[in-house]
């Protein structure tokens, strides 16, 4: 019995590759790694741009993906039911993109005001809570996706009420993710910072 786990257990944390897509190499983190690998197989010996690379690995992990997804299949449910299933992966590559959650608010006839940005000291309202790892699930992997996920509007619902409940003159509440670019030794700097899902949350009317 305990050799059969180990097997299944195997299977799902085998170190095979998700199925990529080529929305997935839209992204800038996903851009920069498959440009850094087409130049070191290049420099090897091995000529291939960066677009060749790209495509290779759209078709090989989707026929790697795929098979593995199958042979999951009949484990699944079984898995599901213990509550055992675990096998995602874990620091896969470097987030050269990384987002920094940012809250800001309006008062009647006022501009934007600033109340959080993840690690800057002096914008450190709520600093405890929002910075709690369990509760930066809810918004730091929104990514690069078009829309945000249903966890991250609500989170942003969540603290938009939160700041009307203990500030009667907030009229509106901006939560959005500031995405900065890291760059690697070697490469120029880039000061850059966009903002990424914006949603904006007015005071419910009396």
């Amino acid at each position: 019995m305990i050799t059969s786990v180990i097997a299944v257990h195997g299977i799902f944390v085998a170190p095979v590759p998700h199925v990529v897509t080529p929305q997935e190499l839209t992204n800038p983190v996903s851009r920069d790694e498959v440009r850094r690998w087409a130049e070191r197989f290049t420099a090897l010996g091995y000529a291939i741009s960066a677009e060749e690379l790209g495509e290779r690995v759209v078709d090989v992990s989707g026929v790697v993906g795929g098979s593995h997804r199958k042979l999951k299949a009949p484990f699944r449910p079984l898995l599901r039911f213990t509550g055992t299933g675990q096998g995602w992966a874990l620091f896969a590559n470097p987030d050269t993109h990384p987002g920094r959650l940012n809250i800001r608010v309006k008062r009647q006839g006022g501009r934007w005001e600033h109340l959080y940005l993840q690690l800057d000291p002096e914008l450190d309202w709520w600093k405890a809570p929002l910075s709690y790892r369990r509760l930066r699930g809810c918004w730091d992997e929104s990514g690069f996706r078009r829309k945000p996920r249903a966890m991250y509007r609500r989170f942003a619902h969540w603290v938009a009420d939160r700041i009307f409940a203990i500030d009667p003159e907030v009229t509106t509440v901006q939560v959005r993710t500031l995405r900065t670019h890291t760059t690697l030794p070697g490469e120029p700097g880039d000061d850059s910072v966009k903002p990424y899902h914006a949603l904006t949350v007015q005071r419910p009317q009396p």
